[in-house]
This record gives C-alpha cells, sequence and structure tokens, in this order.
C-alpha cells in the first residue's frame, strides 16, 4: 500500500492495536508515513491483519497493559528498534456496562488495572525516553463517560473520571520538559469493544440483575447512538493529527457528533438541572439515548 509523504517521521506506540480505534490509528500512523509500534495481547492472532499493507512502518510487539514488565518491555523494543519515542498513544481499554450494587471486586480491580493503572503504566515506561528528548506526546483516549456521568455504566464512567484527574495531573508534570499530554473525549462508535467485546457484569450475563431489563435498554440504546456517528476511522485521523501537529493549549480534544453537541450543553447546566434531567427519566429505565436527551430537550438558557 502506497504511504502518504508528510511530516517527518515519527516513533509511536499505540496500545490496544489489535482490532477498532488501535487497529486504525496504526494504519492511519503508517499511512501518513510515521514509524508505529502496535501493542497488542496475541500478535501472533491480531497483527497480520494491522500489518498488513504497511510491513516497512509497523511493528507489532506483545503487551498486556495489567503488566509492568510487558509495558517496559513494549518501550524498551521500541527504542531498541528506533532509538527514540516520540509519541504513546494510550488506547487499550475495558468496558464495563452494569448496575454499580452488583458490580463484584474482581469486576473493579480489572476495570481499573486496565483503564487507570495501565495506562500509568505504560506511561511512566515512556517517560525516561521522552525526558532525555526533550520532548513527546501522551495521547490518551477518554470518552465521554469521562466528562459525564450516567446509569448502567458508573464504573466505567469512574475508571474514566480517575483517569481525567491524572492525565491532567500529568500535563503539568510534564509541560517543562517539552512533553505535551491531550485526551480525545470520544463518543459511542461502531467498534468492536462495544459490539463484539462489550463486558457487563456477570449479574447481566447470567440473566439475574435486578437491573436486567433497564440495562439491556441500556445497551441497545448505546449501539443506536454509535450508529449515528462516523466510522471508527474518524477518531483515529483525529489520534494521527494530535500526533503530527504541536497544540500545547489542547488538553481535550473531542471527536464525535454527540461529544460536540451535548459537552456544550452539559456545560450550560447546574448540576440540579442535569440531576432533575436525570431523575425524570427513571420511568424510561436506562436509555443508552440518555445523552442524546440533553441534545433534544437543552436547559431553557438564563438570562445574562
Amino acid at each position: 500500500m502506497e504511504v502518504a509523504e508528510k511530516l517527518a517521521p515519527r516513533v509511536v506506540i499505540v496500545t490496544g492495536a489489535s482490532r477498532g480505534v488501535g487497529r486504525e490509528t496504526a494504519r492511519e500512523l503508517a499511512f501518513r508515513g510515521h514509524q508505529v509500534v502496535a501493542t497488542m495481547r496475541n500478535p501472533d492472532r491480531d497483527g497480520p491483519a494491522v500489518v498488513q499493507g504497511f510491513e516497512s512502518h509497523i511493528q507489532v510487539a506483545a503487551c498486556d497493559i495489567t503488566s509492568r514488565n510487558a509495558t517496559e518491555a513494549a518501550a524498551a523494543f521500541a527504542l531498541e528498534q528506533h532509538g527514540r519515542i516520540d509519541a504513546l498513544v494510550n488506547n487499550a481499554a475495558l468496558l464495563l456496562i452494569g448496575a454499580i450494587e452488583e458490580v463484584v471486586d474482581q469486576e473493579i480491580h480489572d476495570l481499573f488495572n486496565t483503564n487507570l493503572t495501565g495506562q500509568m503504566r505504560m506511561t511512566q515506561a515512556v517517560l525516561p525516553a521522552m525526558r532525555r528528548q526533550q520532548g513527546g506526546k501522551i495521547i490518551t483516549v477518554s470518552s465521554l463517560a469521562g466528562r459525564i456521568a450516567g446509569p448502567a455504566f458508573g464504573s466505567y464512567c469512574a475508571s474514566k473520571w480517575a483517569l481525567e484527574g491524572l492525565m491532567q495531573a500529568l500535563r503539568y508534570e510534564l509541560a517543562p520538559f517539552g512533553i505535551e499530554v491531550s485526551l480525545i473525549t470520544m463518543g459511542a462508535y461502531r467498534t468492536e469493544m462495544q459490539f463484539k467485546s462489550t463486558f457487563t457484569t456477570q449479574k447481566l450475563q447470567d440473566g439475574t440483575s435486578v437491573y436486567q431489563a433497564p440495562c439491556e435498554a441500556f445497551i441497545e440504546g448505546e449501539k443506536v447512538r454509535a450508529n449515528l456517528n462516523p466510522s471508527v476511522r474518524t477518531v483515529a485521523c483525529n489520534i494521527a493529527d494530535a500526533v503530527e501537529f504541536p497544540d500545547p493549549l489542547a488538553l481535550h480534544i473531542p471527536v464525535g457528533f454527540d461529544v460536540h453537541r451535548v459537552m456544550p450543553l452539559r456545560e450550560r447546566m447546574s448540576y440540579d438541572e442535569f440531576e432533575a434531567m436525570i431523575s425524570g427519566m427513571r420511568n424510561e429505565g436506562f436509555p443508552g439515548s440518555w445523552f442524546g436527551t440533553i441534545e433534544e430537550n437543552p436547559p431553557v438558557p438564563v438570562a445574562e
């Protein structure tokens, strides 16, 4: 496949590159001429589809971000192959749907060990090289769920809110070293994570949840909302742009019609207004379109 000629090539590590956003991001960066180390848990199974057509620009490395040894090995591999690391795309994540009452210890441990601690491990692994270089980028894929909480995925929201706090603090710590930190705030997308690998609580899987019907309605609503958004490649292009172009003021990079429309409306609402809106939806269960409800029923503007 022909590679586009653009900027000087960067060396980029992309985690969770076996499918979805990670795979498309790795391939988009390679298309733009960058050198990519695409990490995944099972490179023998998933690597060939990621590399195909970009054999000279994508290298695959085994990495489970829940392992300290694995994240350090992935960073060492990139340095061994290329001598530098210009950017890290923290993409690997888990999605957990289910009522907070029914989440068990192992589920919450696995969620935070990936979505928070795993991102921290991978970031820590690349920072010594970036500090020596006096420059680099940490780009972390977050979510609208990291800015607005809602029913049926409170645990997932908690992991993303924690990630937001971590990355905001990191931004201040790394600024003196010329290292930029950005968060990709993405909405619902037609990804395999959402439609093939959606991780629900064991109670929901067993069909024994007290919240079974509303949670299932939430999942169906999420699919409807996701299908209104552009393809996952849109996210990949935004991430690639963030790798290529300096914008030290951009902490949050919004991607998706729902994010662009919902966030300004949410920011205009007081907490009490938002609470009243969510409370008024109780008879409807936990519809996945509740973000859309914000758009369809915006608060009455307050006179300046």
